[in-house]
């Protein structure tokens, strides 16, 4: 997949990004492409994260993966994949267990999206056509890039 996180506008290079940092990465997030046949991670009306042909003017193709670890869809606000649910959830900020669910990170080297664990990546359910999470395969498989 291709995934940039996003950067924030003060010159303080510890400084966290500020809402309108994020918000301003959300509309401009990047579509986030499978290696496997070339489509693109996509939000349904239920929430759930599937796998569809590409299309740049589609909202709900739109994502981020914020500086947090937040991976967000510009066409819903205050959801983030939760590998718990398997699906777009809101967003969690009080509960560490929860939050934990909730924070990713990518790996360049592999093309993986990690979880915040570090043991479980994004997977592509290839027979349903839905993203979960599964344990972390290594470069080679196709599914999880």
């Amino acid at each position: 997949p291709t995934v940039q996180p996003s950067t924030t506008t003060s010159t303080d290079p510890t400084a966290q990004p500020s809402f309108y940092d994020e918000l301003r990465q959300l509309l401009l997030g990047p579509m986030i492409q499978s290696r496997f046949d070339r489509k693109c991670l996509e939000v349904d009306s239920e929430y759930v994260t599937k796998l569809e042909e590409c299309d740049v003017s589609n909202p709900n193709q739109q994502f981020v993966l914020t500086v947090k670890g937040k991976l967000l869809v510009g066409s819903i606000p205050g959801y983030c994949y939760d590998a718990g649910e398997s699906k777009m959830a809101p967003c969690v900020e009080d509960s560490e267990s929860a939050m934990a669910n909730q924070i990713f990170r990518y790996d360049a080297s592999t093309e993986q999206i990690i979880g915040d664990n570090g043991s479980f990546c994004l997977d592509y359910y290839t027979a349903e056509g839905h993203i979960s999470t599964w344990e972390c395969q290594g470069y080679l498989y196709l599914n999880q890039k």
